[in-house]
């Protein structure tokens, strides 16, 4: 329990530097101060009564050897001359005619004495501190004196109104002026699914501690040990987080440190992340001063509205920082006004960059490119986003990002002249088959045929080449499967998203940088054969899973995936060198695949960009044993037209509903019912 007797508040004692003073003849109470003392670091000076001006020996009490010399830059024995004076509360009495000063604190063991804060009051004392609920207090004020600490850091928050505002690169630009302007600079990163700031910095390699190293933090951390274990860049430190598996850092754990870099002076940043947990609040709780960062966009200002609001809760001093270029009507001023307060300043347009960007040239395609860094910076962030890694040792990646865009990106000297980065982005939402069909994917009566194919039940692939979009097809059938059945998805990179409300969703996983925790295709579908799919799916069919898979489908489960081939006809062939890198021979997977297998949907991408359903192929032996396929449809505009193996997929579709009635265009123009 600790309580405060009101005084203002004061730096000028902590300019000296040394242990505290403490005058008690309590040996039980001394044993605690001195137990104290030492885990904060500090050697302090012991007395039983006030000191005079010479130093007095040490007390003789009785069974304690004598206590240990002044520290440094302490004044012995003197009573205005130490740091922090820490009175026991039998010797109130006796220092009561001493001058009044500062930094006194009386400590005391009995919590029922209400007669300890008369006492308090007598002898001028700061604070009243009841051991052992007072101990961290204690220890704390303790370590401040032994660290010398002066004047807190200015400390500054930075957070984004939205998603892509530039907090970020604000908070290293706010933390990289002052160290420039010779200030103590501390960047600290908030946001642990922001991908580190020092990969901004460009130091994701550069040695010391991240956030994980603290997250067992508890009580109080040293200000010069936290800064002299952190990386250094551009002349200031950095505390960011690291690439491996997310560690939670509780938020007592945040308190201790942003505390310790606040000791130190000089200037502290930190970068927010925009959700409020915990974590964040403690932050929060130990500003000065706010930085909301706004693109002066409509929505950007109704997004950064309400994380205003958030933060408005427990920050006081939030200011706004406007973004420009501006929406019509809109300027710094007004972004301000539209917030409801005041306003820090403006980020100006960066005219390079956009100049840059302006002509049909794409960005960073000259090594020499101002931004050409940017792009590989970019590239890295988005990286670590994803949890992989990125940089000359590795200078490739292909992950998924949390909101499932596809990123590929190459560094060079691979990626010839300079970074090339590719993000794919996925839709939201599955295409229904309407859709396809008024897109011209599907030609008209089509998706008749598509419908039947998911009622019988039947196995198929969707082939084509890359960006035919077969993952867009296959999604917009699995929307079609019945409600009561479930769909189990294995994927390398998690892109399928039927409309369906029975859907399991598995996805790979890459080994970490110990060659640990690796999980591949071929273990996914091993375990979705556990979990009673009625539909089994492999998102890209191309590797050893071919294998899991087709025994799946002999064993009367129902499934489907994607696969590339050049065309229909190709696709037993692209098995059979799959199966055989599998360590399957040539008659198994042919025998495997008959029994399989029914149908094959090739996808093509004419050149004017449109995606459409160019054949359907259905399967058959030939003489020698091996599958082959057989043309069943056509692509026509009108209708699919009739071919050879028209016959028998019609026969495997009757089970779906499919009946004379469902005409496609015969091989001579007729219509074929």
């Amino acid at each position: 329990m600790t309580g405060t007797i009101d005084h203002e508040p004061t730096h000028t004692a902590a300019a000296r530097r040394g242990g505290p003073l403490i005058v008690t003849e309590d040996t039980e109470l001394l044993d605690d101060l001195l137990r104290l003392c030492a885990a904060a670091g500090a050697t302090p000076e012991v007395h039983h009564s006030v000191p005079t001006a010479r130093p007095a020996p040490p007390s003789p009490l009785t069974s304690r050897p004598p206590a240990p010399p002044p520290g440094p830059g302490t004044a012995p024995g003197g009573w205005e001359a130490a740091p922090l004076v820490l009175v026991g509360d039998d010797a109130a009495r006796r220092v009561r005619g001493a001058a009044r000063r500062r930094g006194v604190v009386l400590v005391s063991r009995d919590q029922d004495d209400p007669g300890v804060w008369q006492r308090a009051v007598e002898i001028g004392a700061d604070h009243v501190l009841v051991l052992p609920d007072g101990e961290q207090w204690l220890v704390d004020r303790i370590a401040d004196v032994a660290e010398g600490v002066g004047r807190p850091a200015l400390t500054v928050g930075v957070i984004g109104g939205r998603g892509g505002a530039g907090a970020s690169t604000l908070a290293c630009a706010l933390a990289v002026t002052a160290a420039r302007e010779g200030l103590r600079s501390l960047l600290v990163d908030a946001d642990p699914l922001g991908g580190g700031l020092d990969v901004l910095l460009g130091g994701e390699t550069a040695e010391g501690l991240r956030w994980p190293a603290f997250a067992a933090s508890r009580g109080r951390v040293g200000g010069g040990a936290l800064e002299e274990s952190l990386p250094e860049l551009h002349g200031l430190r950095v505390l960011s987080w690291d690439r491996g598996d997310r560690v939670a850092v509780p938020p007592q754990a945040v308190r201790a440190v942003l505390a310790a870099a606040r000791r130190g002076g000089g200037t502290v940043v930190v970068d927010l992340p925009r959700r409020i947990d915990d974590g964040t609040a403690e932050v929060l709780a130990q500003l000065d001063l706010g930085l909301l960062v706004v693109p002066a966009e409509l929505r950007a200002v109704a997004a950064s509205g309400r994380v205003a609001a958030a933060v408005g809760m427990v920050l006081r001093d939030l200011r706004v920082v406007a973004r420009g270029p501006y929406d019509s009507g809109l300027d710094d001023r007004e972004v301000a006004r539209l917030l409801g307060l005041p306003l820090a300043g403006e980020v100006p347009v960066e005219a390079g960059l956009l100049r840059a960007t302006d002509g049909r040239r794409p960005p960073g395609a000259s090594g020499k490119d101002t931004d050409a860094g940017a792009v590989r910076r970019l590239a890295q962030r988005l990286a670590t986003v994803a949890g992989r890694r990125l940089d000359d040792a590795r200078p490739w990646v292909d992950a998924r990002l949390p909101d499932g865009t596809r990123l590929h990106a190459v560094l060079p000297p691979v990626a010839v002249g300079c970074t090339c980065l590719s993000l794919r982005v996925v839709r939201p939402r599955a295409f229904t088959l309407d859709e396809l069909a008024a897109a011209g994917t599907v030609p008209p009566g089509g998706d008749r045929v598509l419908r039947a194919l998911l009622r019988a039940r039947l196995s198929f692939l969707v082939s084509g080449g890359t960006g035919s979009g077969k993952t867009t097809l296959l999604s917009a059938l699995l929307g079609l499967v019945r409600p009561d059945e479930r769909i189990v998805l294995a994927e390398d990179s998690a892109e399928l998203r039927p409309d369906h409300p029975h859907v399991v969703r598995l996805e790979t996983r890459p080994a970490n940088q110990e060659a640990a925790g690796l999980v591949t295709l071929e273990d996914l579908v091993r375990q979705a054969l556990r979990m009673r799919p009625d539909r089994l799916v492999v998102g890209e069919v191309r590797g050893p899973e071919v294998t899991h898979l087709l025994a799946a489908l002999n064993t009367g489960h129902s499934g489907c995936g994607t696969v590339h081939a050049n065309a229909a006809a190709d696709v037993p062939a692209r098995l059979e060198a799959l199966g055989t890198a599998a360590g399957l021979d040539r008659a198994a997977l042919h025998s495997q695949l008959a029994a399989a297998l029914s149908v094959v949907l090739h996808l093509v991408r004419d050149r004017t960009g449109r995606r459409r359903i160019a054949e359907v192929h259905v399967l058959e032996r030939d003489p020698s044993g091996l599958v082959r396929t057989v043309p069943a449809l056509r692509w026509e505009a009108e209708a699919f037209a009739a071919e050879r193996g028209w016959e028998r997929l019609r026969g495997l579709l009757r089970a779906g509903g499919l009946g004379r009635e469902d005409a496609v265009r015969g091989r001579t123009g007729d219509a074929d019912g």
